[in-house]
């Protein structure tokens, strides 16, 4: 479900971005209610069934209850879907990869393809969710979008710094067994110890905690909700 989700969000979204471009405060157009609502269907749908059967882990479970608060949210005040249309096609690009990926792994001889999808992932995940949502969170801190708004977006913007650590590591252990090199072990070596110590997973935590959220307390808004 996920990579269905995934591929469909891809093409509505893409779409909207090409009619609209980037838009930032303009009330919601009807036909992103299409997007908000296969969404909103499938996040809840994902939810409900991760605390029935216990998938997904606790990080993604965050993940689609805070996006359910954003399209929530988006509804609710009927602006600020162009915007997210454009975080969200950021954030949905890296995913088809990963879901080929996984799925090719069932497969034998398909080691070859499921280590390059693994690095296209790790390298579109990190230039897409990482460096151009970083990127745009500038722009949306500048703006005077109201805070709760930027607080709902930087709590996504979190999570995919989060993730971002162990999707590195995975890139640079890809890139170490393919192109056997000092340089990609050792920094193998260095995100490894990261994600599997309590002190430096808990300093990991606050340092990108801090890093989403610190920028929006003093930002310009003219409104709270």
């Amino acid at each position: 479900s996920s990579t269905v989700h995934g591929l469909i969000c891809l093409v509505l979204l893409g779409a909207f971005l090409i009619k609209d471009g980037i838009t930032f405060d303009e009330p919601n157009a009807r036909y992103h209610y299409i997007f908000i609502g296969f969404s909103f269907g499938y996040y809840l749908v994902d939810t409900i069934a991760s605390f029935l059967f216990g998938f997904g882990g606790a990080g993604m479970t965050a993940h689609h209850i805070i996006m359910i608060l954003i399209l929530s949210y988006i509804c609710i005040k009927s602006r600020y879907a162009g915007l997210f249309s454009y975080l969200m096609f950021l954030g949905e690009v890296s995913n088809p990869f990963m879901h080929i990926r996984k799925n090719m792994m069932q497969f034998e001889n398909t080691k070859v393809y499921t280590d390059v999808l693994g690095i296209i992932f790790c390298v579109t995940y990190i230039v897409c969710r990482v460096v151009l949502i970083t990127m745009a969170s500038q722009d949306i801190s500048d703006s005077t979008i109201a805070l709760a708004f930027k607080l709902l977006i930087s709590s996504v913007w979190y999570l995919s710094l989060y993730w971002s650590v162990a999707v590195a590591g995975l890139l640079f252990k890809g890139l170490s067994e393919t192109y056997p090199n000092k340089l990609f072990k050792a920094v193998y070596d260095v995100l490894t110890f990261i994600e599997s110590h309590k002190v430096t997973v808990v300093l990991k935590h606050v340092v990108l905690f801090a890093n989403a959220f610190s920028r929006y307390w003093n930002s310009k808004h003219i409104e709270y909700f």
